[in-house]
C-alpha cells in the first residue's frame, strides 16, 4: 500500500479567521536590569500561557556572571521581579537552562565555575509553583575532575527531574555525556551514568526532554561516529524509562552524514513520542539548514528527516523545538541575514501528525544587529512564546532579552496551481495564493505586477482588478534567491513568491524523454565553444529514425549541423525547436577527433546555437548537450520519439503579470493522507510524446465516480476539457488533438510547447506533462 493525496473541498461552517502572524503582544524586553549584558536565555511553560525565562548577566550579581530569571503570566505580565538563581556568586555561572511541569515547579541548572582547579561543574535550583526555592543549589555532578559544562534539564508532572551534561576525559576520551536523576524533593536517585556507548573522540553539547510519566530521551552531537571520513559531528540518542533504564541502544539521528549534524534539540510529548532537531551544515545547498526527525514512542523513526526552514539563503542554526499538550511542535532558530540585517529568530508551527501548520516567520519585529540564541514554548493553543537576545535594542550597552507572544498564520488552504495564470512576461517564477480566512475571500479578480529596480530588487503590487484597488503595494522581492517571500494577508489571501533573479541554464531540471531502447545518457552544461549567450527559452531536441546505410550514412536525416569549423556539413537525425514559438535553432556538433565523419555519433557533444534577438554574433552559444553510453556498453541510438529538453530560469521582468480568482471552487481546503492501492487511481504518460497532432492519455478508476480530463498550457491556462461526466470503474484511453473534435473544447488552435494534463476523480488529483512539437 502506498499514499495518495486526496484533496478535501470544503467550505461549508468555515470560521478560522486568523490573520498573518496575529499578534498577541508585540516584542518585550524581560530583564529589568540593563546595565551590561545579559544574554544566553532560556524558557520554559507549563502549558497553560504562564512561564519562566532564565538569562546570564554580567556583573550583577559582584561577579562576573549569574543567574537571574523573571516569571510571567498568561497574559504576559511579570509576575513579581527578576531573580537571583545562584547563590554562590564567586566567578563565572553561566549557560542556564530550564524546564517547567504543568503545575508550574521549575528546574533550572547552569554551568558555574567556582573551583578554579576543576574549571566548570553543574548546579542546579529547584523551583515552587510559586517561584519560591525548594533548598539550596545543588552540586549536580560527582565527578568534578577537569570540566563539566553545557548543562540541560527535563521535569515529569511529579517534579522528578534529571539532569545532563558533558564532561571532559570522564569516559576515557575527549568529552563525554553524563546525567544524574533527582526526586522531587531534590535529593540524587542513583548515581550519575555515562550516557553515550560510543565514547571515541567528543560526544558533547547534549540535549534532554521527558514525558509527564517520567520517560526521557537525550542527544547529543558525537565527532566522527557517523562518518569517519570527511569527518564532522552527527547526531545521536538514548531513551530511558522513568526508572532510569536504557531503552534499546543509543541511536543515530540524522541520515544525511556528510559535513556536521550539530546544535541538537530534543521535545517529547506526552506520550513518550519525540522530535529532535538540529542544524546540518550544506545539506540544503547552502551553509546550515535546520532539520528534523520524529519518533515514536518505541524509538522507531517516524518518517523521513525533513527540512524545517524555507529560506535557505547563507545559513540557520541554533535550533530549539517545544512540543504542546496536542502533541503539535513549534521549531525556532537563528536566521543569518534573512530580516535584513543581521542575525534574526524565525520560528515554524507543526501539527501533531508533522505536517506543517504556518508558514516560516519572523519573531523579532527590532531587526537591526543581532537578535539570536532563541528558545520557545508554547502558551494556549496554537501560541508560541519565544525569547532571544537582541544587540543594543534599548539600552545602548549591549545585549538584552526579549520575548513575544504569536499566534501564526494557520493557513486553510491555496488556490490550485492551474488557476493562477502568468498572463504575461516569459519568467520562470512562481507564485501561490494561500487561503488564509474563507469567510473574507471575494471571489474576484486579482492582478500581480511587478517593478523591477535592479537585478535584485524587485517589487510587487495586488491590484483587485474587480474594484480597482490596490490591496498590496511595492512589496519587496529584494533579499535574493533562497527566500522566503510571502505579503500580508488581505481579503483572505496571501500571495507567496517564488522568483527567479537571473537568466541561466536550468541544469537540474532539463531532461530526456526516451521512448526507444536507446541506452545514451544526457548531461546539460553551458556551452564548452563560442561566446555563452542565454535566451530566454525551453527548447527541445527531437529525433528522427537514426536508421544507417551500408556506408554508415543516415537514410533519414533532418537537419545539418555546423562543425567546430563554422562549416554547415554535420549530418544530424534531429531537429532543434524553440518550444514557445517553434522556431527551429541552429545547432553545432563537437565531432570526436578521431572520428571526423561530418555526422554526428552517440558520444559527440551537441551545441545549440543563440538565436535572434538575443546572438550578438555568429558565434553565440545557448547550450550544450553530452551523452555517452553506461561505462562498458556500446552505444544504442535513439530513435523517433525521442527527445531531449533544455529549460532556463528566467527573470521576472516588468513585463510578467500573474492573475487569479478567489474563486471558491479554485481553492485546495484541505489535505489528507490515506492509505489506497495506486493501480486503482492512476494516470498514465501519454504516448507517443512528443506528439503532432495526436496524442493518447490513459488512466484507471476504480469505482463509478465524477471524473474530469483537462489539458493546461505552461501558464496555467485551461485549453481543453477532455472529459466532464460520471464513469464506471475501468481503464480508459482518450486522444487529444490540437485541433477540435469530438468533446474537446479547445480555447485556441494550440503552438508548440510543454502542457499537462490533469485527472479529477472526486477529491483525487493527478497531473502529467507532455509536449507539442509542430
Amino acid at each position: 500500500m502506498k499514499f495518495i493525496t486526496i484533496i478535501v473541498f470544503i467550505f461549508m461552517n468555515l470560521h478560522f479567521g486568523f490573520g498573518q502572524n496575529l499578534i498577541l503582544g508585540n516584542e518585550f524586553k524581560v530583564n529589568t536590569y540593563s546595565d551590561t549584558t545579559q544574554r544566553e536565555p532560556a524558557i520554559a511553560s507549563d502549558g497553560y500561557g504562564n512561564y519562566v525565562i532564565v538569562w546570564s548577566s554580567i556583573n550583577q550579581d559582584g561577579s562576573e556572571s549569574g543567574i537571574y530569571g523573571q516569571r510571567l503570566n498568561a497574559n504576559d505580565e511579570k509576575v513579581g521581579s527578576e531573580f537571583r538563581i545562584n547563590t554562590t556568586t564567586l566567578k563565572t555561572q553561566y549557560r542556564p537552562s530550564v524546564d517547567m511541569n504543568s503545575s508550574g515547579r521549575f528546574i533550572v541548572v547552569w554551568a558555574s565555575m567556582v573551583n578554579i582547579n576543576s574549571s566548570f561543574d553543574i548546579f542546579v535550583q529547584v523551583f515552587d509553583e510559586s517561584g519560591n526555592k525548594v533548598g539550596s543549589e545543588i552540586l549536580v555532578n560527582t565527578t568534578t575532575a577537569n570540566s563539566q559544562n553545557y548543562p540541560d534539564v527535563a521535569i515529569d508532572a511529579s517534579g522528578n527531574f534529571c539532569v545532563v551534561w558533558q564532561s571532559w576525559f570522564q569516559d576515557g576520551s575527549d568529552k563525554g555525556i553524563y546525567a544524574q536523576r533527582f526526586s522531587s524533593s531534590g535529593n540524587k536517585n542513583g548515581a550519575e551514568f555515562l550516557v553515550n556507548t560510543t565514547t571515541a573522540y567528543s560526544q558533547g553539547r547534549p540535549s534532554i526532554d521527558m514525558s509527564p510519566d517520567g520517560r526521557f530521551v537525550i542527544v547529543w552531537e558525537s565527532w566522527k561516529q557517523d562518518n569517519f571520513l570527511p569527518s564532522g559531528y552527527g547526531m545521536y540518542g538514548q531513551r530511558y524509562s522513568s526508572d532510569g533504564s536504557k531503552l534499546g541502544s543509543e541511536f543515530q539521528i540524522n541520515t544525511f552524514t556528510n559535513d556536521y549534524q550539530w546544535f541538537g534539540d530534543a521535545a517529547m510529548d506526552q506520550y513518550g513520542n519525540f522530535i529532535v532537531v538540529w542544524c546540518s551544515w550544506r545539506q540544503d545547498g547552502h551553509d546550515g539548514g535546520i532539520f528534523g526527525q520524529r519518533y515514536f514512542q518505541d524509538g522507531n523513526k517516524n518518517g523521513n528527516e525533513f527540512q524545517i526552514n524555507t529560506t535557505t539563503a547563507y545559513y540557520q542554526w541554533l535550533p530549539k523545538v517545544a512540543a504542546a499538550k496536542d502533541s503539535s511542535f513549534a521549531v525556532i532558530w537563528s536566521s543569518w541575514k534573512q530580516d535584513g540585517s543581521r542575525e534574526g529568530v524565525y520560528a515554524r508551527l507543526f501539527d501533531k501528525f508533522g505536517r506543517y501548520k504556518s508558514f516560516e516567520f519572523r519573531m523579532n519585529e527590532y531587526t537591526e544587529n543581532y537578535q539570536w540564541e532563541p528558545g520557545i514554548a508554547f502558551g494556549n493553543e496554537n501560541e508560541l512564546i519565544a525569547v532571544w537576545s537582541s544587540w543594543d535594542q534599548s539600552s545602548g550597552k549591549d545585549y538584552d532579552i526579549y520575548a513575544r507572544r504569536i499566534k501564526p498564520d494557520i493557513p486553510q488552504g491555496k488556490i490550485i496551481e492551474t488557476a493562477v495564470n502568468h498572463v504575461e512576461g516569459l519568467s520562470t517564477s512562481k507564485i501561490k495564493v494561500h487561503l488564509i480566512d474563507s469567510t473574507l475571500t471575494t471571489g474576484e479578480l486579482y492582478r500581480v505586477t511587478f517593478n523591477k529596480l535592479n537585478k535584485d530588487s524587485i517589487y510587487s503590487s495586488v491590484k483587485n482588478v474587480t474594484k480597482n484597488e490596490n490591496r498590496v503595494l511595492n512589496f519587496g522581492i529584494d533579499k535574493g534567491a533562497n527566500h522566503f517571500y510571502l505579503t500580508q494577508a488581505f481579503e483572505g489571501v496571501a500571495v507567496e513568491f517564488n522568483p527567479d533573479f537571473n537568466l541561466e541554464l536550468n541544469l537540474v531540471e532539463s531532461f530526456a524523454q526516451i521512448n526507444s531502447a536507446s541506452n545514451l545518457i544526457y548531461s546539460f552544461t553551458n556551452p564548452t565553444v563560442g561566446k555563452k549567450e542565454t535566451a530566454p527559452m525551453d527548447l527541445v531536441l527531437s529525433f528522427g529514425r537514426t536508421d544507417t546505410s551500408s556506408d554508415g550514412k543516415y537514410i533519414y536525416p533532418l537537419d545539418t549541423a555546423l562543425s567546430r569549423t563554422g562549416a554547415r556539413v554535420i549530418i544530424v537525425p534531429f531537429k532543434v525547436f524553440n518550444l514557445k514559438d517553434g522556431q527551429k535553432l541552429n545547432s553545432l556538433v563537437l565531432e570526436n577527433s578521431g572520428m571526423l565523419n561530418n555526422k554526428w555519433d552517440a558520444g559527440e557533444s551537441i551545441v545549440v546555437l543563440t538565436p535572434p534577438p538575443y546572438a550578438t554574433g555568429s558565434t553565440s552559444t545557448h547550450c550544450q548537450i553530452n551523452n555517452s553510453p553506461p561505462a562498458g556498453l556500446q552505444p544504442t541510438l535513439p530513435n523517433q520519439g525521442d527527445s531531449v529538453f533544455v529549460l532556463t530560469h528566467r527573470p521576472l521582468t516588468n513585463e510578467d503579470v500573474f492573475e487569479f480568482t478567489t474563486q471558491r471552487n479554485n481553492f485546495i481546503v484541505g489535505v489528507k493522507d490515506v492509505h489506497s492501492n495506486p493501480e486503482k487511481f492512476e494516470l498514465f504518460q501519454n504516448y507517443p510524446n512528443p506528439f503532432n497532432p495526436v496524442t493518447n492519455i490513459k488512466f484507471q478508476i476504480s469505482y463509478t465516480s465524477h471524473v474530469t480530463l483537462k489539458v493546461f498550457d505552461i501558464l496555467g491556462r485551461e485549453v481543453a476539457k477532455i472529459v466532464n461526466e460520471i464513469k464506471e470503474a475501468g481503464t480508459y484511453n482518450y486522444q487529444f488533438s490540437i485541433m477540435p473534435s469530438g468533446r474537446q473544447v479547445l480555447n485556441s488552435q494550440l503552438p508548440s510547447g510543454i502542457y499537462f494534463y490533469q485527472l479529477s476523480v472526486d477529491n483525487r488529483i493527478s497531473i502529467k506533462k507532455m509536449v507539442l512539437m509542430k
